[in-house]
């Protein structure tokens, strides 16, 4: 699968050690399922998107580029992605490894980015084709980030417009025939907009392992929060006390009166 992680700090900090030093790091991670497909990463300040980079190489070969990079970050709202590619329509893979199809997604002050497969993107993307906004890719997963756009303007509320999004692939998936099994291997998605975090733990494929520990779930999420910061990841990142989402969970976080908060539904 991708791999996610989203931190949301009162204070400004270094997200290095989550990407490449603790136990079971992100690159730690990406070596473990030999992630071949890319990475990407975003830095918000003050609800606006500052800083976007993406590469279709491998975090594993392209390590001293990317420490570097990150190394000289310090943020208080950062977006972190590696990518395992999905590709549901059989396509040749030099049509999907390319960098507009590298998440994070990003669209003014939103960004976006999931680990899963959508089965049937061309016949939810059907449904959505009077959108404004078209895909740059043919990435299963920009096609899950333009209904969430679209279903945001209307709802202007996160988790009503991915609760919509998914009632619409789901609905589309019982209209196709498609022969496959679930609309979806996993909704997981990590999102920011403006000065706001927010992931949603949703999926259908339920067999068990993981880098930490193999009888996890595989597309179990998890936050750990204390009083300066929130960090999001698709699995634990250390042996500290992590706080699992699961199947339909939904966290939010922001920080009010220099306070963090958050509450999951």
């Amino acid at each position: 699968m991708c791999r996610l992680l989203a931190i949301l700090s009162r204070k400004e900090l270094n997200p290095y050690p989550y990407i490449f030093d603790a136990k079971y790091c992100i690159l730690k991670q990406a070596e473990v399922e030999k992630h071949e497909d890319g990475w990407g990463l975003c830095n918000i300040e003050n609800g606006k998107i500052t800083l976007v980079a993406k590469s279709i190489k491998p975090l594993t070969s392209s390590k001293e580029i990317a420490s570097n990079l990150i190394k000289s970050i310090s943020t208080k709202h950062f977006m972190f992605f590696i990518r395992l590619a999905s590709n549901p329509r059989n396509l040749d893979k030099g049509l999907i490894i390319k960098a507009e199809a590298t998440q994070p997604f990003y669209y003014n002050d939103i960004a976006f980015a999931h680990n899963g497969t959508i089965f049937i993107p061309d016949a939810v993307y059907k449904k959505i084709s009077n959108f404004s906004l078209t895909p740059r890719s043919l990435n299963d997963s920009e096609v899950y980030f333009l209904a969430f756009l679209k279903y945001l303007e209307e709802e202007y509320d996160v988790y009503s417009a991915l609760k919509k999004t998914e009632d619409l692939i789901i609905s589309t998936f019982k209209e196709s025939n498609s022969g496959k099994q679930y609309p979806f291997s996993s909704m997981n998605v990590i999102i920011s907009v403006g000065d706001k975090l927010y992931a949603y733990n949703r999926y259908n494929s339920k067999y068990k392992v993981s880098v930490k520990d193999k009888e996890r779930e595989y597309y179990m999420m998890c936050f750990k929060a204390d009083d300066d910061k929130i960090v999001i990841s698709s699995e634990p990142i250390d042996d500290e006390n992590w706080i699992d989402l699961g199947d339909g969970k939904f966290v939010q976080a922001w920080i009010e009166n220099d306070e963090l908060k958050y509450k999951v539904i």
